[in-house]
């Protein structure tokens, strides 16, 4: 393509969105391409003129652009509003700001919203590759060596206890692969997710509680005149309206339960 480009703010090589003619665009390449440059000249415009364009420009092909992408298996977050504009449950979806997309989270890696390159993405006529060689190709490039808890734990660098809480929170969560585990503090993690766990509510309570007592959330509550109760007082009041997640599972809030009795959370 005979685009020209131009400097942006803070020297960013974008491009002049008058040289893009979106009649001749043909394959995926071509389209993914052209909006990822289209964005990055809407971000980093200093000419609104030209700016505008881009932006104007990108959302006339966003839509073959999702459509293209969703063809070889993806989900993509992107549309004309910028937003999410659906209620997905997943953390492999692709986005796009101000380049080429970039995908949320991969259970292989701690990395987030990883730029995919053109080699991932392409084949060499311009089609987009099948999304599982996309990901292979990203994983050579980021991908974190998985642990093997069956090995760790026949060569005593790790309790029994600790395989079984970790398998069964993997199965409840459909990891298939673990990357750190720090049995002391009793949390893993598996791609860019985190958890921990404990023997049972009751710990887990106790936790929050000593917390609490610690005095300065209630030092900062009285401070701000949201209470009037001794810490005491105070500490039993919280976990009776909040519950002992509201002080531990700083992530969403949310903790599980296992059939054993042990509960875990989500920590990052």
């Amino acid at each position: 393509m005979n685009w020209k480009f131009e400097k942006g703010y803070e020297d960013e090589r974008i491009v002049d969105p008058n040289s893009i003619d979106l009649d001749e665009l043909k394959t995926d390449k071509d389209f993914i391409v052209a909006y990822a440059e289209l964005s990055k000249a809407s971000h980093w415009r200093k000419d609104p003129i030209k700016g505008n364009l881009a932006s104007e420009k990108s959302k006339q092909i966003v839509d073959e652009v999702r459509t293209r992408l969703e063809r070889v298996e993806w989900h993509a977050h992107i549309f004309k509003t910028g937003s999410c504009e659906c209620n997905c449950d997943r953390d492999d979806y692709l986005h796009a700001t101000c380049g080429m997309p970039e995908i949320h989270q991969v259970e292989f890696s701690s990395q987030w919203n990883i730029e995919l390159t053109e080699y991932e993405l392409f084949n060499k006529d311009g089609s987009l590759r099948q999304k599982h060689e996309a990901l292979e190709l990203l994983r050579k490039r980021i991908g974190d060596k998985p642990l093997n808890p069956d090995e760790l734990m026949k060569e005593g660098l790790m309790t029994k206890e600790t395989y079984e809480t970790i398998r069964a929170i993997m199965d409840e969560e459909g990891f298939l692969e673990v990357h750190e585990i720090d049995e002391e503090e009793r949390t893993f993690r598996s791609g860019a997710k985190s958890y921990t766990w404990r023997d049972s509510e009751d710990e887990a309570e106790e936790e929050a509680r000593e917390y609490l007592e610690d005095g300065e959330m209630w030092k900062m509550a009285v401070e701000a005149e949201r209470t009037t109760l001794g810490l005491d007082d105070w500490v039993e009041f919280v976990l009776n309206m909040d519950g002992w997640e509201h002080e531990l599972c700083t992530y969403d809030g949310c903790s599980h339960e296992l059939e054993n009795g042990k509960v875990y959370w989500r920590t990052n």
